[in-house]
């Protein structure tokens, strides 16, 4: 039996007496979905065929059979009931029975009689951390697949990308070694080797940006030819100069240290 609420939350109440079930249904429906069971065998039942299983357990430890302690043991077998929180009502309120009950997993212990405000306190306190708990499992799942997905575009950058781009400038390169090639020609081959290597060292300063994502890029420091900058500066904007009518010129001797 369930009452509708606005709430989302579904509460499961698990005691033997009938008196003390209406009493916490009618406290709770206000605000929540509530399920009852007169046993824990009931319960476990209820749990095992459920398609949608409760956001809270309220759980009496004094019941014929099958009592809480013992359920709260077997209910943590059933699928996905493990994570599902568990609060003890009940009238043990010693020490030894608190302790046990928080041993075998209970997030907390109520005792009878309980004040009506303790009760929503504490199933508001712990359906907050419960939310708080799925919400954080939700987004360390989505960061775990965006880091496989950075692994596997890694991969591809590594692997499926090199390997073809690589047997261009091998061809080229090899081509190049003809002497008797037509200028056009052997022009077009430079072009298309240049630009294999440029592709290879983009698929580098990527791979470099992921590595440092991960914290596992290492600086190696390298000299860097400031002319041969200059002039792959003014090779690869050639188009856009020539379109535009603009000029670039490398000057030595300007003080810059160009070698």
């Amino acid at each position: 039996m369930s009452e509708q609420a606005p709430s989302q939350h579904t509460i499961l109440v698990v005691d033997d007496t009938p008196v003390n079930i209406d009493i916490l249904k009618d406290l709770l429906r206000t605000d929540y979905r509530v399920q009852v069971a007169l046993s824990g065998q009931k319960a476990l039942d209820l749990l095992a065929r459920a398609q949608t299983l409760p956001s809270l357990i309220l759980l009496d430890i004094m019941m014929p059979d099958l009592d809480g302690f013992g359920t709260l043991e077997r209910l943590r077998g059933i699928p996905g009931c493990g994570n599902v929180p568990v609060i003890f009502i009940s009238a043990m309120d010693d020490v030894v029975s608190k302790t046990h009950g928080l041993e075998l997993g209970a997030v907390d212990y109520i005792t009878k009689p309980f004040e009506p405000a303790e009760v929503l306190a504490r199933v508001r306190t712990h359906l907050a951390l419960a939310d708080a708990r799925a919400t954080l499992e939700s987004q360390n799942r989505e960061l775990e697949l965006a880091a496989q997905m950075r692994e596997d575009v890694e991969r591809i950058m590594r692997h499926d990308l090199k390997s073809p781009i690589n047997a261009i400038i091998a061809t080229a390169q090899f081509e190049l070694g003809n002497e008797g090639l037509a200028d056009g020609l052997r022009e077009s081959l430079q072009i298309i080797d240049q630009a294999g290597r440029d592709m290879i060292e983009m698929i580098s300063l990527s791979l470099g940006l992921f590595r440092m994502e991960q914290g596992t890029f290492r600086l190696n420091p390298e000299p860097v030819s400031l002319r041969g900058l200059l002039e792959r500066i003014e090779r690869e904007t050639e188009p856009i100069r020539v379109a535009g009518r603009l000029g670039f010129a490398v000057v030595p001797g300007d003080g810059l240290g160009v070698d």
